[in-house]
């Protein structure tokens, strides 16, 4: 399916450059998290039947958006709004200084903070996103291409994507990411101002305050699997 190919092309890099330039024959540290990426996503993401007809429910709409500011400690906010089955809901949720300082450093890092909205909702609305469709607009493009391919050539934006990836296949989730402009994004004013975004309050959504994941204590979840080897 195009999850398991976008969930392998992070791969894709050091096993090319074993195939074809390196001499050496020994595990290098490349392969060996490339071998350890490969056995998680054997263990998340399951062979599966994929159905060729379309599915009686609806899509789920999602649009996501992040907000980053470097004051004397980097700040970043996120800020959700989804559509399940007629029902419209907005959420924001703070970016914890422990995460932040995974990122590599970057005067500007609003790209892994637009990416890591995906790991974060797969974990939060993981029930209500479980073998539905879903449709995703997000107001960065070099981020909708990276979670497309479900790579980058920049190691923790890539691990983000590959980590969409997995969480998506492990949920058996059939997904298609669209770029939207800034300001047609919906979500745009919760990644900013959170609940207190009057556009935000007079929509008559559900609205609500998420906190972080806890990302190291969450076994299996495709977001602590890579924590945990690449950025441990």
């Amino acid at each position: 399916t195009i999850l398991f190919v976008g969930s392998v092309q992070m791969c894709i890099r050091d096993r090319c450059k074993r195939q074809y330039y390196e001499t050496f024959t020994g595990l290098t540290e490349d392969l060996e998290q490339c071998l350890l990426f490969l056995r998680a996503l054997a263990v998340v993401a399951p062979s599966r039947s994929v159905a060729l007809r379309s599915k009686p429910e609806s899509p789920v709409y999602v649009w996501t958006d992040a907000s980053f500011s470097m004051q004397a400690l980097p700040q970043s906010k996120l800020g959700f709004v989804l559509c399940i089955d007629g029902a419209w809901q907005g959420a924001t949720m703070e970016v914890s200084q422990q995460t932040l300082q995974l990122f590599q450093p970057r005067d500007q890092n609003i790209l892994c903070c637009e990416a890591l909205a995906m790991p974060v909702l797969t974990w939060w609305w993981a029930d209500r996103l479980r073998g539905r469709d879903l449709i995703v607009w997000i107001d960065n493009q070099a981020v909708c291409s990276s979670l497309i391919k479900g790579s980058s050539k920049q190691d923790d934006l890539g691990f983000l994507a590959a980590c969409t990836h997995l969480s998506l296949a492990r949920l058996r989730c059939n997904f298609w990411i669209e770029w939207i402009d800034s300001a047609s994004n919906p979500a745009d004013g919760l990644s900013r101002d959170g609940l207190a975004d009057e556009w935000t309050r007079a929509q008559g959504w559900s609205l609500c305050s998420i906190p972080e994941p806890p990302w190291a204590s969450l076994r299996g979840h495709a977001f602590s699997l890579l924590h945990q080897w690449h950025w441990g």
